[in-house]
């Protein structure tokens, strides 16, 4: 049997140097900092499907829309009767 295995004492806790402990601190506030952009530009970057999805609805429901508008106004002003303006010339002139 190897001796990592045995049940050996592992003795009794010493405080850090100061120097070491500000090592140890920079390092855990490099990673933080690390994952914390990491997980800003993430949030950033990556498009979002609820808001794409409720975007492109809204488009093709104002296209649909515009469609039955064009056709409205086509059947209408073809459906008006030629009458002459005020300032415009008679037809026959």
């Amino acid at each position: 049997m190897s001796d990592e295995n045995q049940n050996a004492p592992i003795g009794d806790p010493e405080p850090i140097d100061n120097s070491e402990g500000w090592t140890i601190l920079t390092k855990f506030a490099g990673v933080a900092i690390v994952v914390c952009g990491g997980f800003a530009a993430f949030t950033v970057l990556t498009p979002r499907t609820r808001m794409a999805g409720a975007t492109t609805s809204s488009r093709l429901k104002w296209q649909q829309t515009q469609v039955q508008v064009q056709n409205t106004a086509a059947v209408n002003s073809s459906s008006l009767t030629n009458t002459a303006q005020p300032d415009s010339p008679k037809p026959n002139e």
